[in-house]
């Protein structure tokens, strides 16, 4: 915290942090393709082999299976990266302004 209340960020952190999170991306993005090329299983066409075949393929592919868990995380980090980039840019933007203004100041 600076010492006006605020919380003060180092661009380069939140730079890093943005970073982080896209590596992670590129993790989750692997792992939702390998769970949408798994075979669906097939235990047998009797109602006991039916059933268990389809709960299976649920906690794959339902709405709050496998795939919209890992899409639903990929989602937040890829909010949290744009977050942190947009921060950073912020705050590169800010100290370059008053470098300029400090600039103007010196030359009057």
């Amino acid at each position: 915290m600076s010492g006006s209340g605020f919380l003060a960020v180092d661009p380069g952190a939140a730079e890093r942090a943005a970073a982080a999170c896209r590596g992670q991306i590129a993790r989750l993005d692997e792992h939702i393709r390998a769970v949408r090329d798994l075979v669906d299983p097939d235990f047998g066409a009797c109602a006991l082999g039916r059933g268990l075949t389809g709960k299976f393929t649920d906690k794959r592919t339902a709405s709050d299976g496998l795939i919209a868990r890992l899409v639903l995380a990929r989602s937040g980090l890829d909010a949290a990266a744009r977050h942190f980039e947009s921060t950073a840019r912020a705050y590169r933007d800010n100290e370059e302004g008053a470098a300029a203004a400090l600039r103007e100041v010196g030359r009057a």
